[in-house]
């Protein structure tokens, strides 16, 4: 083994430029490639395991050792990168490596030092957000809307909404990518939908003085890439609502939680049957509650929105004695994370079967990023009869 002293390597540095070729035959010659090459203010010998052994140990100031820099154009522009090529690249302020495939960013997945972060609350409109420069990895928070209750008719006895669905990833991005965001509207009490990617089924009206309307189901939140979808939060499903029986009277079904693969609403007692989230591969839409089909009927809960609907519940047989069916729960809406992403994790909401004032969180819902009472399913309490809205937070 041999020790290169600093003189020699400052002479051979400066004739690099002009005479390239014949640095490496004298590299070749003199070292050969079975040995190693030390850089060092010491002379210490390299490392035996290593080609390239470069120590700054007792230099003062210390020295590092620099890479080519460059941005994105001017990498791309590299004929035949070599298997393990390292570069830094100035557009996103990272190291990259030559996999074979794509240049890999060398960051851990659990890269979390980020500068800036911008949040997003419903609107009832689509918005937009441009990657800014020097911007190649985002982290992503997505909550999708609950699902509603109504408080009319028997109101502590509707069923309660399902909460949203929580989804967040790393992305990877690029300097001037767009972000396409919906944020999901909270599910409402009664015959009316909810907004969002994936807009939610209505809740089926109810039957007779008594008998309590279904709810809608939440909206669904999303982020898209480019255009492409990469982050979806189910909504949560809708509340049923109660029967118009005088005695005894039947509670509606609880929403089905949004997210993961898809909540299903229930009938209290048994009674009804819930829809299940993610029936139909082209439904990003929720399905609509079944209305009453007879006298003293609650209406049931219409479905989440999301990658995949929710569908609406439908009613069931009374039990002797008892005036009118009770509406189930619509089922929750289908939260999704692209393969392209790192580090998916996809929470699902709760489901609360008991009507009453219960809290019916989403997923993830002790996150301190999230805003009061987004993504909450509704119970009779909330006013007016509605889940909470979605939400989005994302790092950069």
């Amino acid at each position: 083994m041999k020790t290169t002293n600093l003189f020699f390597v400052t002479v051979l540095f400066a004739v690099t430029y002009c005479l390239l070729p014949a640095v490496f035959v004298t590299l070749s010659a003199v070292e050969g490639f079975s040995q190693g090459t030390g850089i060092n203010a010491t002379g210490a010998a390299p490392n035996s395991s290593a080609l390239l052994d470069v120590d700054a140990a007792g230099m003062n100031p210390k020295k590092g050792v620099l890479v080519p820099r460059m941005n994105t154009t001017e990498r791309d522009a590299i004929a035949s990168p070599a298997l393990g090529l390292l570069i830094y690249n100035t557009d996103c302020n990272v190291f990259q490596s030559w996999d074979g495939t794509i240049w890999e960013d060398l960051i851990n997945d659990n890269y979390s030092h980020f500068a800036n972060d911008t949040s997003f609350y419903y609107t009832g409109s689509i918005r937009s957000w441009t990657v800014p420069a020097n911007t190649c990895w985002i982290k992503i928070k997505v909550w999708g809307g609950g699902g509603g209750c109504n408080n009319s008719h028997n109101h502590s006895l509707n069923g309660n909404g399902g909460g949203g669905g929580y989804v967040e990833a790393f992305v990877k991005v690029f300097p001037g990518d767009v972000l396409s965001i919906y944020v999901g509207m909270g599910g409402q009490g009664g015959v009316i939908t909810a907004w969002g990617y994936g807009t939610s089924g209505m809740g089926g009206a109810g039957s007779g003085g008594h008998a309590g309307s279904g709810s809608s189901g939440g909206g669904g939140s999303a982020v898209l890439l480019n255009a492409n979808v990469i982050l979806v939060a189910g909504g949560g499903g809708g509340g049923g609502g109660a029967s118009g029986g005088y005695y005894p009277v039947i509670g509606g079904g609880a929403g089905g939680a949004g997210g993961g693969i898809g909540g299903a609403g229930n009938g209290d007692n048994a009674d009804g049957t819930g829809g299940i989230g993610g029936g139909n591969v082209l439904n990003i839409d929720g399905g609509n509650g079944g209305g009453a089909a007879f006298p003293g009927d609650g209406g049931s809960g219409g479905g989440g929105g999301g990658y995949w609907g929710g569908t609406g519940g439908t009613s069931g047989m009374a039990p002797n004695g008892v005036i009118g069916n009770c509406g189930s729960g619509g089922g929750g809406g289908v939260s999704y994370c692209a393969n392209s992403n790192i580090s998916c994790n996809l929470i699902p909401g709760q489901k609360v079967i008991t009507a009453g004032a219960a809290v019916i969180n989403p997923g993830n819902s002790t996150d301190p990023d999230l805003c009061a009472g987004c993504g909450f399913g509704g119970n009779y309490l909330t006013v007016p009869q509605a889940g909470g809205n979605g939400f989005i937070k994302i790092y950069y």
